[in-house]
């Protein structure tokens, strides 16, 4: 409990000190109920009212570095949380327009959750939600499919 308060706190602070959008904690039921996300495929995040996030957890199969991002017309944001429910990343619109775009390095076999959203209270609507696997040179090339379906 005291990690989520340093966590909020934290997000808070980000918030008003760089005018990064704060994120709510995430509860034990959001990770419970998240559906994965595969990196190399495409999700849809549904957002049915106002400040509404959609959760997505992801379990990458290799240590390497991920892309997630958004596309279309919204102004979309995006959180990461470790398996604990502590943020440990952010962004708001280093993708196109004002969509985001989170480069992180994920670590095998760790659980993580994505917290999706529009920004904006009343808010709603779909976009899609794109994740990348970037492998390093001296691995074979496959499809980002082909690598997290392998084994």
């Amino acid at each position: 409990m005291k990690r989520r308060m340093t966590a909020v706190l934290l997000a808070l602070i980000m918030a008003l000190c760089v005018g990064i959008p704060a994120a709510s904690a995430i509860t034990d039921e959001d990770m419970a109920n998240a559906p994965e996300l595969i990196p190399g495929e495409v999700a849809t995040v549904n957002i049915a009212t106002g400040s509404q996030y959609a959760y997505f957890k992801v379990v990458p199969e290799f240590s390497c570095q991920y892309t997630f991002y958004s596309t279309g017309s919204y102004d979309t944001v995006v959180y990461l949380y470790d398996a604990s429910g502590t943020q440990t990343s952010t962004n708001d619109d280093d993708g196109d327009e004002y969509n985001f775009k989170l480069v992180v390095t994920l670590t095998a076999g760790e659980t993580y959750y994505l917290g999706a959203r529009i920004w904006g209270s009343s808010n709603t609507g779909s976009y899609p939600l794109y994740s990348e696997v970037h492998v390093p040179d001296d691995w074979t090339t496959v499809t980002p499919r082909d690598m997290y379906r392998a084994g």
